[in-house]
């Protein structure tokens, strides 16, 4: 009798832990399935735009984490609905940050997820955990009329000031004709 109950247990606790797997982690490269910050897939969009790794890129744009809890950026970015921008995220600091991509409500959610698990890591669409002296890309494509925060939300770190807000805007008829020739 006992066997059977450990060999019950075994099976039980097998097809638990493979239902875990199948689900994805924060500390694993997004692969089809798994959501983002915001609860979305990573198919989906956000309001602030979607995922555009493998899409032409209409810039660059470095960023450096700083142990004062601010972003660095090599250029303000400036963004216009459909820009699709590599960020290559680099931390010369001496604590893990996080650079994230989100709106408003998505970065108050993704704060409250970090705080009840700190020591989550993302490779996800729209962010990036990034340890002392690593670099990381992420390549992002901006939706109009929005206002984009880049945050890190490990515990502590948005409170100290870590985000940056921007506002994107709408590409004008103008602007869309001079494109076009």
């Amino acid at each position: 009798m006992t066997l059977k109950i450990v060999l019950i247990s075994g099976l039980f606790l097998g097809s638990l832990s493979s239902l875990a797997l199948a689900g994805g982690g924060h500390g694993e490269i997004n692969v089809g399935g798994h959501q983002n910050m915001s609860g979305h897939n990573d198919t989906e969009k956000s309001p602030v735009g979607k995922p555009a790794l493998g899409m032409v890129t209409t810039k660059t744009i470095i960023v450096t984490t700083l142990d004062s809890m601010r972003y660095q950026f090599s250029e303000s970015p400036q963004l216009q609905a459909g820009d699709v921008v590599k960020f290559v995220v680099t931390n010369t600091g001496m604590l893990t940050h996080e650079f994230s991509i989100g709106d408003a409500e998505e970065q108050k959610s993704h704060g409250a997820m970090m705080r009840s698990m700190p020591n989550m890591v993302h490779q996800d669409g729209n962010t990036v955990t990034v340890k002392p002296g690593e670099t990381k890309e992420l390549v992002w494509q901006f939706n109009s009329d929005v206002e984009v925060v880049f945050a890190c939300n490990l515990p502590g770190h948005f409170e100290a000031g870590m985000f940056t807000k921007e506002k994107v805007t709408a590409v004008t008829l103008n602007e869309t004709n001079k494109h076009a020739h």
